[in-house]
């Protein structure tokens, strides 16, 4: 019989062998079944087992960023590895050791950002040493002006250049005091921490500080001393 009629027919015969191959189909796929239940059964076990010992609030992927500090100088001896520009001296005084900034020159700091940091925090004493009259500072966050700062004879005025991610803090530490440096009549320094704070960091963060003085180092500069760049 050709397979068209065999498939049309409805003689019992013809009904009888569709019943016998529907039933060896039927038998094959439960006996298939049975055999593959076996591997996922132990599938589904090893699976259970594992996440019935898995504590997710301890895994590494979930756990909370620990703060961390990336860079601190105070410069003491000379210390200053990884700054590009700058002159990290002795000034004498009450000052000591402190990286000074040459006229027209940049003193610059480049740290990794671990992955998580939702802010990195700088904090740093901007120092205003001697006969500065009106000469700024320019202080940058990866080549943005976020602060300028004036000196004026032992007194810096700040303007304010951060953008929304930046936040900053100033604190007036000493103003018009002799505290090293040349100690010429009425050449004073004055001392202002810098606090500044950065949201959702790029991976490398880099600090700046551009001295517009114009006389040598021994007649004005500026200058940094305690510096901490944490990330949290």
């Amino acid at each position: 019989m050709r397979p068209m009629a065999f498939l049309r027919s409805e003689q019992g015969a013809v009904t009888t062998d569709w019943v016998i191959m529907a039933t060896a189909t039927l038998g094959l796929g439960l006996a298939s079944m049975s055999v593959i239940s076996r591997g996922a059964n132990d599938v589904s076990g090893d699976i259970d087992a594992f996440l019935a010992d898995t504590d997710v609030h301890a895994s590494a992927a979930f756990a909370p960023f620990a703060p961390m500090v990336l860079a601190a100088f105070d410069f003491a001896q000379g210390a200053a590895a990884g700054w590009v520009g700058g002159w990290p001296v002795n000034v004498g005084g009450a000052l000591g050791d402190v990286l000074q900034i040459g006229p027209k020159e940049t003193a610059s700091l480049t740290v990794d950002v671990p992955d998580g940091a939702d802010t990195a925090t700088l904090t740093f004493d901007l120092i205003g040493m001697d006969s500065i009259d009106r000469e700024p500072a320019t202080i940058s966050i990866n080549g943005s002006p976020v602060l300028l700062g004036r000196g004026d004879f032992g007194q810096i005025t700040f303007t304010d250049l951060s953008g929304e991610n930046i936040g900053v803090t100033l604190t007036e530490v000493a103003r018009r005091q002799e505290l090293g440096g040349n100690t010429r009549p009425g050449w004073t320094e004055s001392i202002t921490t810098v606090t500044l704070t950065v949201d959702n960091p790029d991976d490398q963060l880099t600090l700046s500080v551009y001295s517009d003085t114009n006389q040598n180092r021994g007649d004005e500069s500026y200058a940094l001393d305690n510096l901490v760049i944490e990330a949290s």
